[in-house]
């Protein structure tokens, strides 16, 4: 999204001689967007967080540990 603001609308805010508190328009519309994505953001992480995903990534993260335990154990008997 922050790609997509910058890249896709910034010839438009160039255009626009508008100075609120008498900052460039441009550098107002990179500010907003940066809140913006921000906020996008933080609902994105909201929203995983109600569907679970840090039981998911716990139980995944608990999977690797177990492979490279196991991984180790394999090399180590390998080992002359």
């Amino acid at each position: 999204m922050p790609f997509a603001w910058q890249l896709g609308f910034a010839p438009l805010a160039n255009e626009v001689a508008f100075k609120p508190l008498g900052l460039p328009f441009p550098l107002v519309w990179q500010m907003a967007g940066v809140l913006l994505s921000t906020l996008v953001f933080a609902l994105v992480f909201e929203l995983d967080r109600r569907a679970g995903l840090e039981e998911e990534e716990r139980a995944f993260m608990a999977a690797i540990d177990t492979t490279e335990g196991q991984m180790q154990a394999q090399l180590e008997a390998a080992a002359p």
